[in-house]
């Protein structure tokens, strides 16, 4: 199911959102987690210009669409195009790389997707719904484009968000490696 995100009011903060029942949010609740998730990222990514940032965010949540998955409904396969980037808003997913015991749990406040949206690339994996119901703000490639030639800005927070978690991938697998080659000292 895909729809537009209502227009972004300002509400409070995100704090304020309920925990429990979160598949009861208001439209307005769910555009506002998400610009709260974007904003943490973005916070990290840009600490010297907060406003900047917010305005970045909040450009980028206006371009999502909305999209709900189901329980054991699949998001997207392995190996096909990168079309889009989003960011789990409600709900629980898996990626997962086929034919392997390799797996990881995508919780809400996660992006996914957002290698392949930028560079192009195909889905490294199967993406799965593993709860009742998920929700995600989904910046589709058209929105990216539009993005680049629009506003800069804001697609440059998409780059960036693109780099920090490279990086803390490449930490993790460096970690890893260091762990399981390295003699106790």
């Amino acid at each position: 199911m895909r729809e537009k995100p209502s227009a972004l009011r300002s509400l409070s903060s995100s704090r304020d959102l309920p925990e429990e029942n979160e598949q009861d949010l208001t439209p307005d609740q769910e555009a506002l987690r998400a610009r709260g998730y974007l904003e943490t990222l973005a916070a990290t990514i840009n600490p010297d210009d907060p406003l900047e940032a917010k305005r970045a965010v909040a450009v980028i949540v206006s371009q999502c669409i909305r999209e709900e998955f189901r329980r054991n409904e699949i998001v997207w396969r392995q190996g096909s195009d990168s079309d889009s980037m989003k960011l789990l808003i409600v709900g629980e997913m898996i990626a997962y790389v086929e034919e392997t015991d390799i797996s990881e749990k995508i919780r809400r406040g996660s992006t996914i997707g957002e290698l392949g949206l930028v560079n192009g690339t195909r889905r490294l994996s199967t993406v799965e719904c593993v709860s009742d119901v998920a929700i995600t703000y989904t910046l589709t490639r058209e929105a990216w484009v539009n993005l680049e030639r629009k506003n800069p800005k804001a697609a440059r927070m998409i780059d960036l968000i693109v780099i920090r978690y490279l990086s803390q991938r490449v930490q993790h697998v460096s970690n890893r490696i260091y762990e399981t080659r390295c003699l106790p000292i």
